[in-house]
């Protein structure tokens, strides 16, 4: 139960940062300020990729601990 709230804690916190960069990267779009929305677009895949070895490991963890729950249960 840890694990799943901890996973959603980090799933929440990526949806507010991702949601934030791309609200930037909009508005510097409209502006015209390409160069800069390239930048902030960079930001946000160096932010996925660091959330997505977080992501992945903790849904193994998931995994195991289901079955190893099953495993003691029967």
């Amino acid at each position: 139960m840890l694990a799943g709230l901890t996973l959603l804690l980090i799933l929440k916190i990526l949806a507010w940062i991702l949601g934030f960069c791309a609200i930037v990267w909009g508005i510097l779009k409209f502006l015209g300020a390409s160069e800069e929305a390239d930048a902030v677009e960079s930001l946000g895949n160096k932010i996925l990729n660091i959330f997505e070895f977080i992501i992945k490991y903790l849904f193994y963890t998931i995994v195991i601990l289901i079955i190893y729950f099953l495993a003691k249960v029967t």
